[in-house]
């Protein structure tokens, strides 16, 4: 799947569930339902361990991310959600490769103190990615991955809220890009991402 095609879909994905998503009494006195927001990846400590095949030699450099996404949110019950986001990745890595992908994620969420304006939670996510982009060298295949950990959401009204949070990620079906002459790199990215955001409830 192409990028442009990656975003169209997910945006009408998007998109089809805010329409479909009926409204109920609020689960929480502190926000809405159901809610919209925007966030974005600010910081990372991870690495990419590449493996290059014939020969098995691997490198593993340090990997700089950053990212921008929107996500679509739902309660299901009191602290209890799931979510649909997609997210413009940027991964850079200390050997000079500079790589862009879209990624389509769905998640879980649990919250503490549902009632509380200020509110723990922890989350699960997995997510697929169209493929690593690289300006100069050859593109690589699709990949899935999963990710997990918390953070801390505040309703400073029932309309707006600001979060931050802590994610381990890893990916679980590496993608491989092919270099020519039968040579090929398979990437296995991993570690932690701190990611922040607004959201707008309804």
């Amino acid at each position: 799947m192409t990028q442009t095609s990656l975003v169209f879909a997910g945006g009408l994905c998007l998109a089809a569930l805010l329409g479909a998503s009926c409204s109920s009494a609020p689960y929480s006195s502190a926000h809405g339902n159901q809610g919209v927001r925007v966030f974005g990846t600010v910081w990372n400590d991870g690495d990419t361990k590449s493996t290059f095949t014939p020969g098995g030699a691997t490198s593993k450099p340090e990997t700089d991310v950053t990212g921008i996404g929107a996500a679509y949110e739902q309660f299901l019950g009191e602290g209890f959600s799931w979510t649909a986001a997609i997210e413009r990745r940027n991964y850079e890595t200390q050997a000079g490769a500079d790589l862009d992908a879209n990624e389509l994620r769905f998640g879980l969420r649990g919250y503490l103190g549902p009632q509380e304006k200020l509110q723990p939670f922890v989350t699960v996510e997995g997510f697929y990615g169209d493929g690593l982009d690289a300006s100069s060298a050859p593109d690589s295949d699709s990949y899935l991955g999963i990710a997990v950990g918390g953070g801390l959401a505040w309703w400073p009204s029932k309309d707006i809220s600001l979060e931050a949070g802590l994610l381990y990620e890893t990916t679980l079906s590496n993608p491989e890009t092919d270099l020519g002459g039968g040579n090929v790199r398979e990437d296995e990215i991993s570690g932690l991402t701190a990611r922040i955001g607004v959201g707008f409830w309804f």
